[in-house]
């Protein structure tokens, strides 16, 4: 459910139904770690400093230092807007976490955004970082935030997007393309205009935070349809099912030339020019 290259080259592999693995590339030496609160792990991230990685789970918010060690827990006891983190991204001086409820900023202290604020929808799937703009992606549309404050949203209602319930969000270049969930992928430009793909197969669900960019292609994975692949150069989708372990592909990670691709039936990796872009 989740990938994430550390600092010293470890792959950490999360699981819906288990905590998570950190391999040893080198050695495939793999170190468990499952307790009461890494547990259904649906996001990884490495900081950007490289020093901690952070595990979103169903049952809170955990931070590890580079030896591994489990540093800080946060739930909504600790100032989360709920313990349930579904995506987390390097945000400001922090952190920012989308849960069910809204939006958490972490920085020292913690606050927190939901509808009330302007939210277009409080069940948040994915968040996407740029400098100081911030993308929530939720069940009811995409909202657009400065710093800390709501912008502007988008929902079906308002603009060319096929459908309201927002998974998982990449940039590429000036564009961000959204994964959804029955709508595949859609491309927002830079003028905040959204774009749709007549090579998109229909209704593709993109799994929660199972997409990225790369500097020749757009990958995302879906709940049956394998391995979403953009071809920048041809400008077009095609997908791609023979050689993975299954078509639910539930995490992405673009590494050293190579993709990562979670399953649900394992782990398979690839390097990018196989692909032939």
């Amino acid at each position: 459910s989740a990938l994430e290259m550390d600092s010293a080259g470890r792959l950490w592999v999360g699981y819906f139904d288990h905590g998570l693995d950190i391999v040893e590339m080198n050695s495939k030496r793999i170190t468990p770690v499952e307790d009461e609160r890494i547990f259904c792990v649906n996001r990884i991230q490495r900081s950007r400093n490289g020093q901690q990685m952070a595990v979103a789970t169903a049952n809170g918010l955990v931070f590890f230092d580079a030896g591994l060690q489990q540093r800080q827990v946060l739930t909504r006891a600790d100032g989360l807007i709920a313990s349930h983190v579904t995506d987390l991204a390097p945000h400001g001086k922090g952190w920012v976490a989308a849960t069910p409820a809204g939006l958490t900023f972490i920085d020292g202290g913690t606050r927190s955004l939901y509808a009330f604020h302007g939210l277009v929808n409080n069940h948040v799937y994915t968040v996407g970082a740029d400098g100081n703009t911030l993308l929530a992606g939720t069940l009811g549309g995409l909202s657009v935030l400065r710093g800390e404050a709501v912008k502007s949203s988008t929902t079906t209602a308002n603009s060319a997007l096929k459908t309201n319930w927002i998974t998982a969000l990449a940039k590429v270049g000036s564009d961000w393309f959204a994964g959804t969930y029955g709508g595949g992928v859609q491309r927002c430009d830079a003028a905040g205009v959204w774009h749709t793909f007549d090579s998109m197969p229909a209704n593709v669900v993109v799994n929660p935070n199972a997409i990225v960019g790369t500097a020749h292609g757009v990958y995302a994975g879906t709940l049956e349809h394998g391995l979403l692949v953009w071809d920048k150069t041809r400008q077009s989708w095609r997908t791609i099912r023979n050689g993975l372990p299954s078509s639910n592909v539930t995490a992405i990670l673009y590494h050293d030339n190579r993709l990562y691709l979670g399953t649900d039936n394992g782990l398979v990796t690839v390097p990018e020019s196989v692909l032939g872009l």
